[in-house]
């Protein structure tokens, strides 16, 4: 119980310090873009991410114990980052492609 609890610690930590480097790489090597843009870029990605590792978490648990809710209110409160930065991010860089 305790190793599985470490792991999931582990792989979140890992997936984090991934999209910071992949943040900071991305912030300098492309053109100049509006910093709220790029926060909101960032907090949909995080989110996204780890809406993503704790559903795929929760779906291998047993339904109902202590981690399986805990795991199912970081899930939901990443989709709600992800959800609300994805309408900031559409209203601030409208694309006319999908109309």
């Amino acid at each position: 119980m305790e190793a599985s609890r470490r792991l999931e610690t582990n792989l979140v930590e890992g997936l984090i310090y991934i999209l910071c480097c992949v943040f900071v790489s991305y912030s300098f090597t492309t053109q100049p873009m509006n910093i709220i843009y790029k926060v909101f870029l960032f907090l949909h990605i995080v989110g996204g991410s780890v809406g993503l590792l704790t559903g795929m978490l929760n779906i291998l648990r047993n339904k109902g114990d202590k981690n399986h809710k805990f795991v199912g209110k970081v899930f939901l409160i990443s989709m709600i980052i992800s959800g609300v930065s994805a309408l900031v991010l559409a209203s601030i860089h409208t694309n006319y492609f999908i109309l």
